[in-house]
């Protein structure tokens, strides 16, 4: 299978084709909210897919983000990374 297959029940939907439209008109920054949790990261997925950019999710925690990397990871395939979310600790030098 595919993954225009796999996309394809929401790929040609009105909701769809508008963010298509965004992206290809470059209306950026590019907010989506609204979506189920699980299908965040196949939203996501197909619109990195039929949009051919280069494309960051952010999300709220590090638990939250390794789940969506490990989604992006299996439609993807490849080009996914995830970047650790990184404590700075700031202490004075004498």
């Amino acid at each position: 299978m595919n993954l225009e297959q796999i996309f394809e029940p929401i790929a040609h939907s009105k909701f769809t084709n508008e963010i298509l439209k965004c992206i290809s008109e470059n209306l950026f920054p590019l907010c989506i909210n609204g979506t189920v949790e699980s299908q965040k990261c196949h939203l996501f997925s197909m619109l990195k897919t039929f949009s051919q950019r280069q494309s960051i999710f952010i999300t709220y925690s590090d638990s939250q983000a390794k789940k969506i990397y490990d989604d992006a990871k299996f439609f993807l395939k490849q080009n996914v990374y995830y970047y650790p979310a990184k404590d700075f600790i700031y202490y004075a030098a004498d």
